[in-house]
């Protein structure tokens, strides 16, 4: 019998080949699940800039409200949002990624509360700002918690999912819109209530997510990281403890320059080398043309832009904003599904063909009128 154990069974190897695999299948659907779950973060973001634009249709007949406040229903939850985008770095470093992202989906359901059951304009200002609130906190850690958990192999296009929920959001939000668009008395409370229902769902299933491997360890929470890692990697636990040493080393290193040298020391860092130099140079730049275009306004205001231009019919207008959504959305599907295929310059460049078309188009019609 004893020899019987030294001959080697022919369906061994591929029994071990179906169980790696489950267990591939299995970790990779988890990964998956925790991507979506915190890319809610960014659908949150683009419902608020979708709901609002439809809403705005209905609330201005409701609270009969001036243009400034209209701009003051929008931009507080811009403003909130950029503040509170800035503390969030703060809070994550202190309290972790998942207490922040938890924290962030109860105050989005607050907020979306309060707009809900709004009576005054007053009472619908605060919630725009604890909805703001919220949209900070998240939009900040979503894209760190996704990256600092999934695989390498599969972190670019998964943080990339990130964008793709947000022109989601949008597009859910326009249909919803559309939908409760003929109900022009309470229709608005619908709308602006609905963006409670996917800030619950993060909220529930980030209960039962772990904390980033990352945090743990620079907090002394090994044995937590090691536990993590293991819930989201398809490898044996020799390949995660060789993943946590080195993750452990590199955050090591990190705190010991930064506590040497200060954190002006990464700055100036990056700036010294050209290549991260110029990288960063370019990222910033890109972020700054994308917004100077003007689509955040355009899609805060679509539903209002195609009100001026004559139509009368509520839902007809709310409906044609929201088919302003789904190409945005179409085209996050494009450039998500090519982005691996031709790469991120050509489609940046394309992008940037049509960022400067749409611009000298603006320009021309200006100088017509």
């Amino acid at each position: 019998m004893a020899g019987n154990r030294l001959v080697e069974d022919p369906d061994s190897d591929e029994e071990q080949l179906a169980v790696d695999g489950l267990v591939r299948n299995k970790n990779s659907r988890f990964v998956y699940l925790l991507t979506f779950l915190s890319a809610i973060g960014g659908f949150l973001l683009g419902y608020d800039a979708g709901v609002v634009s439809g809403a705005m249709i209905l609330l201005k007949d409701e609270f009969a409200l001036t243009y400034a406040w209209q701009t003051a229903l929008v931009s507080s939850t811009i403003a909130a949002a950029g503040v509170f985008s800035l503390i969030g770095g703060l809070f994550n470093e202190r309290f972790g990624r998942k207490p922040v992202i938890l924290c962030a989906s109860f105050v989005f359901t607050l907020g979306s509360l309060l707009m809900a059951s709004a009576n005054t304009r007053t009472a619908l200002l605060t919630g725009r700002v604890v909805v703001g609130i919220g949209i900070g906190l998240v939009s900040v850690t979503s894209s760190v918690y996704i990256a600092e958990l999934v695989p390498s192999r599969l972190r670019g296009r998964l943080v990339t999912a990130n964008a793709v929920l947000i022109a989601a959001g949008q597009l859910t939000a326009g249909c919803i819109d559309g939908l409760f668009a003929y109900d022009t008395a309470a229709g608005w409370r619908y709308m602006l209530a609905m963006g409670a229902v996917p800030a619950m769902v993060q909220f529930i299933g980030f209960v039962f997510l772990p904390e980033t491997p990352a945090w743990l360890i620079t907090n002394g929470q090994h044995e937590a990281a090691k536990a993590a890692l293991r819930r989201v990697r398809d490898v044996d636990t020799a390949d995660v403890d060789e993943e946590f040493s080195v993750m452990k080393m590199t955050i090591e290193e990190r705190s010991r320059n930064a506590a040497t040298n200060g954190c002006k020391s990464i700055v100036k860092d990056v700036l010294r080398q050209p290549a991260l130099r110029r990288a960063l140079i370019v990222g910033c730049l890109l972020h700054m043309f994308q917004q100077f275009i003007g689509i955040n306004a355009v899609m805060y205001y679509s539903a209002t832009i195609i009100q001026s231009a004559g139509l009368r019919e509520k839902s007809v207008i709310i409906w044609i904003a929201a088919a302003t959504s789904a190409i945005s959305f179409a085209s996050a599907l494009v450039g998500l599904s090519l982005v691996d295929k031709i790469g991120r310059r050509p489609l940046i460049l394309i992008s940037l063909l049509g960022e400067y078309n749409l611009v000298e188009e603006k320009y021309s019609t200006g100088n017509r009128s």
